[in-house]
């Protein structure tokens, strides 16, 4: 998701799967404040919803948390490419920032509660044009170098910024922060990483 200013900005790609724990508090927790602290307008978000799932010899994707988790990660991915970018980003953030874990149920109440039609997200997810998405997410997770060993997996300006145990408001901040150094004044937020 492009910032909302002009001017060099900081990429910084998210990737993550959908039913998972750590991914779920790093976008609840992390992320999503950042972005209301004021991070959004120097960096570049890219969500990348594809995680530790693996191809098989038979074509067929296989993810960590099942198949629930593989349509809910083509549903975010189809979310991403069919809708605007902010009623995409309420979009995760409604089903991974959720009570429960996300569901079908849960993303679909999501995509109403954004008016988003869960008919036409759930025909991209169970067809064609949600495995080409995923099939994108797969090429561009196994491009990381070096390679994700666990997930969240945050990249600031190409680096991983999470370690195994997640990764925090205030790495998130203060990698994108370090990393800016665009025209701008940096975000009141920034200070909030040296402290």
């Amino acid at each position: 998701l492009p910032p909302a200013a002009g001017g060099p900005v900081v990429p910084v790609d998210l990737y993550y799967e959908s039913l998972c724990p750590d991914c779920r508090q790093f976008i609840a927790k992390a992320l999503r404040p950042a972005l209301e602290g004021g991070l959004g307008e120097i960096m570049a978000l890219t969500f990348v919803p594809y995680g530790n799932a693996r191809l098989l010899p038979s074509g067929d994707v296989v993810c960590q948390h099942g198949e629930e988790e593989c349509l809910l990660d083509r549903v975010e991915n189809c979310s991403l490419h069919k809708f605007p970018q902010r009623a995409a980003l309420g979009y995760i953030f409604c089903l991974e920032g959720s009570a429960q874990d996300p569901s079908t149920a849960t993303a679909q109440q999501c995509a109403k509660k954004m008016g988003m039609d869960w008919a036409a997200l759930r025909a991209c997810a169970s067809g064609p044009e949600g495995r080409r998405y995923e099939a994108d997410a797969k090429k561009q997770t196994e491009a990381l170098k070096p390679a994700h060993k666990y997930v969240p997996w945050v990249t600031v300006s190409g680096e991983n910024i999470c370690t195994e145990e997640g990764c925090s408001l205030k790495q998130l901040v203060g990698a994108v922060c370090a990393n800016y150094h665009g025209p701008q004044p940096k975000p009141s937020i920034c200070a909030t990483a040296t402290s």
